[in-house]
């Protein structure tokens, strides 16, 4: 279950990734102002994890299986 889960995050981080913020990108592009550098920022590590999605999708798939394993076991377990 937990591999299901940090499969569908880490999926879910790429289509927004990939998808979102490149759109994003091109509407502020369009306002001809200055982005703030946390806009910029974000923009680069997008596009830099698309660009090299073959490094960055293990380690994203490991980091959220990490954090869904940690969820999952600090939960109390039920009694009957």
């Amino acid at each position: 279950m937990r591999v299901y889960i940090a499969g569908v995050l880490t999926a879910l981080v790429f289509v927004l990734g990939y998808f979102f913020v490149a759109k994003m990108k091109h509407q502020l592009d369009g306002f001809g102002t200055e982005m703030p550098k946390y806009i910029e920022v974000a923009i680069a590590l997008a596009d830099t994890a698309v660009n090299y999605f073959y490094v960055f999708l293990p380690l994203l798939f490991f980091f959220f299986k990490f954090v869904v394993g940690i969820v999952m076991t600090d939960k109390p377990e039920m009694e009957d």
